[in-house]
C-alpha cells in the first residue's frame, strides 16, 4: 500500500511500496496532493529496489506537471539499482536527489 501525507502548507510526500504495473493508484495518491494545493512534492523510493519503465515515465510527466504550476518534486532515499538507471537515462539531471525527506523539504526552501 502507499501512503502520502502533508508535511506543511507546501510540501507533500508519496511513500510507493511497490512497483506496481497498475498506475491508477499512484495516479490518485498524486492527484489527491494536487487537491491539497500543494505544489512541491516529495516521492520516497525507500520500499522500491527497482523501477519499472510505467512508473519512471508517470514520475517524469508528473515532474513536468508540476514545473508547469511552478512546483517541484524531489526523490529520496533511491536505492543502487534505480540510481544506476536514473544515471543511465540521464534522469539524474532532472530530478533533485536527497536523502532524507528532511533535506529535501530544505531544498524546497532554499528555492523560495
Amino acid at each position: 500500500m502507499h501512503k502520502s501525507y502533508k508535511l506543511d502548507d507546501h510540501v507533500f510526500v508519496v511513500e510507493i511500496s511497490n512497483d506496481s504495473t497498475d498506475m491508477r493508484d499512484i495516479h490518485e495518491i498524486f492527484e489527491e496532493g494536487l487537491g491539497t494545493a500543494c505544489t512541491d512534492f516529495i516521492v520516497d523510493l525507500k520500499n522500491l529496489k527497482t523501477i519499472n519503465t510505467r512508473l519512471l515515465a508517470y514520475l517524469v510527466t508528473f515532474y513536468v506537471k508540476l514545473r508547469n504550476k511552478s512546483g517541484n518534486m524531489k526523490l529520496i532515499n533511491l536505492h543502487r539499482e534505480i540510481m544506476k538507471i536514473l544515471q543511465i537515462t540521464k534522469l539524474v539531471n532532472i530530478f533533485d536527489i536527497y536523502d532524507s525527506v528532511d533535506e529535501a523539504r530544505l531544498s524546497f526552501k532554499k528555492h523560495e
